[in-house]
């Protein structure tokens, strides 16, 4: 092995045939993407590449975990649409749970996709979902970030289904106090803000009828061990008065709420 060997720079010339044209923007991205997706490569959590496989596990009546390698996206199925929270990793995972959404449900159009808060890992694919008029359901503190998102439509490198698009981003925004409700005869379904040290755009989607709740993983990872996150989260569920029986995960799994109390009584205080 030779560390830091000197590489001479006629390794990287061009051919001759070749004219590159260097664009200043599309570096400083190419950059910033790298930094991103290497920074977790090195921790262990892949998250470059399609990642298009899908495997759905059931939770409750209506609500199907879709499970990631390195982050979940959950489907709620009511009477008259679906309901995505957390959009896919990227693209390609955004493509490929649209299609399993379609052969599974039919013609049931995908009606809203929520972001547990506005970190790329849990809404790199939303574009895709406001592309097939999905309305983003975000934190009302993150809406003007996620309106620059979903206006472009300039990408150069890989073109998604919004930047071949006119349609425009209707945004259900959640207050900071209080909820919003995506209405439906049979499965209505609950989005509230949830207070957290990791993002300060955080909600939470409840599903009142089978009491599955939606959190993002990273305050709370279903399945871990418990801590601050999980006490803090617990203290939301209490204030609002909600009736959980499941709490599925961003990242992680899913946990029975009274495995997630029993935790949380035998954790040591901290």
């Amino acid at each position: 092995m030779t560390v830091n060997p000197r590489i001479p720079a006629s390794r990287f010339a061009f051919p001759s045939s070749v004219k590159p044209r260097f664009d200043r923007t599309l570096a400083r991205r190419g950059n910033r993407t790298t930094e991103w997706l290497m920074s977790f490569a090195h921790l262990g959590f892949p998250k470059d590449g399609p990642n298009t496989a899908i495997q759905p596990r059931e939770v409750a009546p209506g609500t199907t975990l879709i499970q990631g390698i390195g982050n979940n996206s959950t489907i709620i199925e009511q009477q008259d649409g679906i309901v995505v929270v957390e959009g896919p990793l990227n693209n390609y995972r955004a493509d490929a749970l649209i299609r399993y959404i379609r052969q599974r449900f039919g013609s049931k159009p995908i009606r809203y996709i929520a972001a547990s808060h506005h970190h790329a890992d849990h809404n790199g694919g939303m574009r895709n979902f406001v592309a097939v008029g999905a309305r983003p359901v975000v934190h009302v503190s993150a809406v003007p970030f996620f309106r620059g998102v979903f206006a472009r439509r300039d990408d150069r490198l890989i073109r998604d289904r919004l930047d071949r698009s006119t349609r425009q981003a209707s945004f259900l925004p959640v207050p900071a106090t209080g909820s919003v409700t995506m209405a439906d005869p049979v499965r209505p379904v609950i989005a509230l803000a949830e207070p957290t040290t990791h993002a300060t755009s955080t909600i939470l989607v409840f599903v009142p009828r089978e009491g599955v709740l939606v959190v993002n993983g990273d305050t709370y990872t279903p399945g871990a061990p418990v801590g601050p996150g999980a006490r803090s989260l617990n203290q939301t569920i209490q204030a609002n008065g909600l009736n959980v029986k499941w709490i599925v995960g961003g990242h992680g799994g899913v946990i029975s709420y009274a495995d997630f109390t029993a935790a949380l009584a035998a954790a040591p205080a901290s």
